[in-house]
């Protein structure tokens, strides 16, 4: 493969059909990019469409959405049944270290365990007498 030369200096946009090979060109020229998708692997269009029936289909408008919830947090002054669980965990629980913790635990534990398991087999292999065999 030829080495990866510069892009041209007077290129100021990149126009192309989405392929793997452009978007690495585009990240080395470091210039926008339009992507026109031309082919039928590279369905953008069918998924953006989904993704927006998706979004779309709420029960209210945002701004009746907007409204219902200022009104929500006007009749009920308290509302700390609104805060997450995350704002009152402890930063270790917050980070899952404890569960890092544990998991790093019965994985050595494992591997001393074969490791031992291991150790013992080669060792009643290496204790045995080899069988002579005779030739008669």
């Amino acid at each position: 493969m030829p080495p990866y030369t510069e892009a041209h200096p007077n290129c100021r946009l990149f126009i192309t059909h989405g392929g793997l090979m452009s978007q690495h060109e585009v990240l080395h020229a470091g210039v926008p990019v339009v992507a026109i998708p031309f082919f039928g692997d590279q369905k953008y269009k069918d998924n953006a469409e989904m993704i927006s029936r998706i979004v779309r289909d709420q029960p209210m408008s945002p701004i009746d959405s907007a409204v219902y919830w200022i009104e929500y947090v006007l009749r009920h002054r308290d509302t700390q049944h609104l805060r997450p669980a995350s704002a009152v965990q402890p930063w270790y629980q917050l980070w899952l270290l404890d569960v890092v913790a544990a998991v790093l635990v019965f994985i050595c534990l494992t591997f001393l365990i074969l490791y031992k398991i291991i150790k013992w087999f080669v060792n009643s292999l290496r204790g045995r007498p080899i069988p002579k065999v005779h030739n008669e």
